[in-house]
């Protein structure tokens, strides 16, 4: 499956939620594909980012893929 195909199929199954994606979102989901080995440094900006102002803890270490 090409890489605007995938965007395309989570952009739609978001949108089914109300949850479209955003020209960040979409491009951070390149980025991953592009770069597989940067997967867990994007996770852990995007826990950090979305949990640091609500006091949670963010230590989830090395995710597996």
């Amino acid at each position: 499956m090409s890489t605007e195909k995938l965007i395309s199929e989570v952009d739609g199954s978001m949108a089914i939620e109300g949850m479209c994606l955003t020209d960040d979102d979409k491009n951070r989901i390149r980025y991953c594909i592009e770069n597989p080995k940067k997967l867990n440094d994007i996770l852990k900006q995007l826990i950090d980012k979305h949990t640091h102002s609500m006091g949670v803890n963010t230590d989830v270490g090395q995710i597996q893929l």
